[in-house]
């Protein structure tokens, strides 16, 4: 079985100085948090005078954009790559939502993502309005791929259409939230993510096809 991969939209390139200049930026938020990261701090570790940073952003809600579409637009590329160089079984839903689960965690091995969700929780705290930019970047994209993934499942009806979102949302948050208790919240606990993840999608998967299974009973 083969599928379209969804269509991901251009994210802008940025210079390799830039991109420093971004990473940078991202680790003070993420340390400070939004109010408290200071551009003449960010002048600083970058070695560039204050003024020279507004050749990169207008302001620190442009600076914040920026960084989310700069990791989003790496992450994503990511993504891309490893469906259609390495895609999962198309069809075997257990397989493709286990393949999710691994580049999750492919993410997460990824120290810099760390830095990058501390960055998300300091400026949705102090910039609620932030977390409606953040969710098209990441959640709405996440989403748009897994129903071009689940799209021969749901016309088979081995799920519900209406379940295909919260069975990716209840996948990849039950993977994510331990892993945010793992590296995040209270680093030090240990497990084995790989187990973890495949109970999720065992037990997920089996109940999404349950559910569908009944619905069709009761329309017969």
């Amino acid at each position: 079985m083969t599928f379209e991969l969804p269509t991901i939209p251009p994210v802008p390139t940025f210079s390799a100085r830039h991109r420093e200049v971004l990473d940078a930026a991202m680790a003070l938020i993420a340390e400070r948090g939004f109010a408290g990261a200071s551009l003449r701090e960010l002048a600083r570790q970058v070695k560039i005078s204050q003024p020279s940073l507004y050749t990169y952003f207008d302001s620190k809600d442009a600076l914040v954009d920026q960084i989310c579409l700069n990791y989003s637009g790496a992450v994503m590329t990511s993504h891309m790559q490893a469906l259609a160089s390495q895609g999962p079984p198309m069809d075997d839903l257990g397989g493709i939502f286990r393949f999710v689960m691994r580049r999750v965690m492919d993410v997460w091995n990824n120290p810099q993502h760390v830095v990058f969700v501390r960055f998300l929780f300091a400026t949705t705290m102090e910039d609620p309005a932030s977390g409606a930019r953040f969710r098209e970047l990441f959640l709405d994209r996440a989403c748009q791929m897994s129903r071009v993934l689940m799209a021969p499942f749901i016309e088979r009806g081995e799920i519900l259409a209406a379940d295909a979102d919260r069975l990716f949302r209840l996948t990849i948050n039950g993977l994510v939230f331990e892993l945010m208790q793992e590296r995040v919240l209270f680093v030090g606990l240990e497990d084995d993510m790989e187990e973890f993840a495949d109970f999720i999608v065992d037990v997920a998967v089996t109940g999404a096809c349950e559910r569908a299974k009944r619905a069709q009973k009761e329309q017969t």
